[in-house]
């Protein structure tokens, strides 16, 4: 079947065409890479493209202690609207969530793929570099 499904996976906003497991794991393999923002960025700017889904925002909760998330969403420049006390049913328990969201009318030309840009984002080191050989 073909078509677009879209949510909230560990902090990330999924879209999923077809296989959902083959997008999830594409996400796990590249974290730390800079490719999470870039695909967070591609799917938020289609939701929100007149063109696309017409969507006029799009929202991301993720759980204080999700760093890579948080980044991602330090990264595309999201606006925070605060903490989420006891949000979703987690591993047994209540737990919080940080909410970062932007709207249509936030966007400039590029949508949220041109805030990546080069002269937007200093360039730093991740976690997943190596050091270079002696």
């Amino acid at each position: 079947a073909t078509g677009l499904a879209c949510g909230l996976w560990n902090g990330f906003l999924v879209a999923v065409l077809r296989i959902q497991p083959i997008v999830v794991t594409l996400i796990l393999m590249v974290a730390g890479r800079g490719i999470a923002p870039t695909a967070v960025a591609m799917i938020a700017d289609h939701l929100m493209d007149p063109q696309g889904r017409a969507l006029h925002r799009v929202q991301l909760e993720i759980r204080p202690d999700n760093a890579p998330s948080l980044a991602v969403a330090a990264k595309l420049g999201l606006r925070e609207e605060g903490l989420r006390r006891a949000y979703l049913h987690i591993d047994g328990a209540w737990r919080d969530h940080r909410s970062f969201a932007v709207v249509t009318d936030e966007l400039g030309p590029g949508g949220l793929r041109a805030r990546l840009s080069h002269q937007h984002q200093a360039s730093r080191a991740r976690h997943t570099d190596q050091p270079a050989p002696p």
